[in-house]
């Protein structure tokens, strides 16, 4: 069956809905966890400096959260059933191929948007 995506962004959902088909958009985070066996968060927008991870646990159906921005930390997901893991994912992230590719796609989407 594979993986099915459900993304929220307080800013770019209008321009992600343009290029980025196969997708369900939730109105918030809260509408992402909902029912979600993972989530990953890939921004720092201030929406999500402050998500109550309690109900993000209680809406999601799996406890996995990987945090490659290291906006939550690991000693606070102890307090909830969440897993949260951050800092060997973005390390490894920092350099890889992977993200150079997708910083370039990234600026593609921006010149789109004609920033």
């Amino acid at each position: 069956m594979g993986a099915k995506i459900r993304a929220f962004d307080p800013e770019g959902m209008d321009e992600a809905k343009q290029v980025l088909k196969g997708i369900d958009y939730a109105d918030d985070a809260y509408g992402v966890a909902q029912g979600a066996g993972a989530l990953v968060l890939v921004t720092e927008w201030n929406a999500f400096r402050s998500l109550d991870l309690k109900r993000i646990s209680d809406a999601m159906a799996g406890n996995v959260f990987v945090d490659l921005r290291n906006v939550y930390a690991e000693k606070r997901s102890k307090e909830l059933r969440l897993s949260i893991q951050v800092s060997a994912a973005l390390k490894r992230f920092q350099t890889s191929p992977q993200r150079k590719l997708l910083n370039r796609q990234l600026r593609d989407i921006l010149h789109l948007r004609g920033n």
